[in-house]
C-alpha cells in the first residue's frame, strides 16, 4: 500500500511539472492513464461490494459501505442493486482481463435484459461508448431517437414526483414561464 501512495505522489508530482504540462502528447497520454485508474476503481469496488455480499451477505455489505464511506443509503442500494444485476463474474472479469469500465457503463450493463448483457460488456471493452450509445443500441434506436426517450423519461419522473409533492401549482407556473402553457385565471366558483 506504501509504495502505491509513492507512486501515485511521483506521478502527480510529474504530471503537475511546467515541463510535462508543456507536451500535449504526454498530458493527453496521462489522461488516459487517469481514465483508466478510475475505471479500475470503479471496476474493483463494485468487485468487492460483490464479493462482500457473496460472502457476508447484503446486510453486511450496506453496513460498510454507509458506516465507512459515509454513502447515502439510496446510492448505497444502488450499488447493491447494480452488483447483483451485474453479477460477480462479469465484474471478477474485468479485474483479471484488465477490461474495467466506468459506473455509468456498469449501468447500462446492470439495466439490460440477460441476453444483452456480455454483447454491451463486449462493445464497452472494445469500443468505450458512453451510456447514451450503449442504450440505443439496446433498444434499437438512432442516438438522438434516444437521447429524446431519455428526455421524455425524465420529464415523466419529474411529473411524477411534482404530483408525490403536491406541487402541480408551482410546476405549472413554472411552464407558463417557459411557454408550454398557458396559465389561465379562474375566478372562484366559475365552471372549468
Amino acid at each position: 500500500m506504501t509504495t502505491e501512495i509513492v507512486k501515485q505522489e511521483s506521478f502527480i508530482a510529474q504530471i503537475t511539472s511546467d515541463e510535462f504540462l508543456g507536451d500535449l502528447s504526454r498530458i493527453a497520454h496521462a489522461i488516459g492513464i487517469a481514465d483508466q485508474i478510475e475505471k479500475m476503481g470503479v471496476t474493483a469496488k463494485l468487485y468487492l461490494i460483490a464479493e462482500t455480499i457473496n460472502r457476508h451477505g447484503m446486510d453486511a455489505a450496506l453496513q460498510v459501505l454507509s458506516s465507512n464511506f459515509g454513502h447515502s443509503d439510496a446510492y448505497c442500494g444502488m450499488l447493491i442493486n447494480l452488483v447483483a444485476s451485474v453479477g460477480l463474474g462479469m465484474l471478477k472479469e474485468a479485474l483479471i482481463n484488465s477490461n474495467p469500465l466506468a459506473l455509468d457503463q456498469w449501468r447500462e450493463i446492470a439495466k439490460a435484459k440477460s441476453g444483452d448483457k456480455e454483447r454491451l460488456y463486449d462493445m464497452a471493452v472494445n469500443h468505450n461508448p458512453p451510456a447514451l450509445e450503449m442504450r440505443a443500441q439496446v433498444n434499437g434506436l438512432p442516438i438522438e431517437e434516444q437521447r429524446k426517450k431519455d428526455i421524455l423519461a425524465k420529464l415523466n419522473s419529474a411529473l411524477k414526483q411534482v404530483e408525490r409533492f403536491g406541487l402541480r401549482e408551482e410546476a405549472t407556473e413554472v411552464l407558463a414561464n417557459y411557454g408550454y402553457v398557458k396559465k389561465m385565471v379562474v375566478s372562484p366558483g366559475a365552471k372549468r
